[in-house]
């Protein structure tokens, strides 16, 4: 893969966005210290196809279109009512669920042969996931995770009317 400007530019503003350093995005992205530095100084023209494919996934925001075509669908307005409704209520569960909700998913998709990129915004790592899950099992998934989302919001109107009194 040749390495162009823009995606130097897009390494750059990734890794001064969310890292530590250029060593803390290199561990995230499973690829040598020396490979993201010889980039960022443009010690080189190209970037190996595996290479490319551990840092595009961390860089894709800082691109030019800030995603790669096949993303287009999870732009709001694309969102199928089960995705909006899975959206919905995975923003209602605190950090730990939402955390362990993402990894029941992932482990449903890994049963059906599917390895989703789990790398990025809890949302769009959900989209990813949810999208490699049969249409068959979709409908189950939703009702599950409404009731977690009104068990939460139950549980926070709780301590709301104990923070009251």
């Amino acid at each position: 893969m040749r390495l162009t400007d823009e995606i130097v530019r897009a390494l750059q503003g990734a890794i001064e966005d969310g890292y530590e350093s250029v060593s803390d995005f290199a561990r995230q992205a499973n690829v040598s210290g020396n490979t993201i530095t010889k980039c960022l100084r443009k010690e080189t023209r190209s970037i190996t196809d595996e290479s490319w494919r551990k840092i595009h996934p961390l860089i894709r925001a800082f691109l030019p279109n800030g995603r790669k075509a096949d993303d287009s669908h999870h732009r709001p307005e694309d969102l199928d009512t089960a995705q909006k409704v899975m959206l919905d209520t995975f923003s209602e569960l605190p950090k730990d669920l939402q955390k362990k909700r993402l990894q029941e998913l992932l482990e449903i998709a890994r049963k059906h042969g599917q390895s989703p990129d789990d790398n990025g915004p809890h949302q769009k790592v959900l989209l990813r996931i949810f999208d490699l899950i049969p249409p068959e099992e979709k409908k189950a998934i939703v009702l599950d995770s409404v009731k977690l989302a009104r068990e939460q919001l139950r549980l926070r109107q709780e301590r709301e009317t104990v923070a009251k009194r």
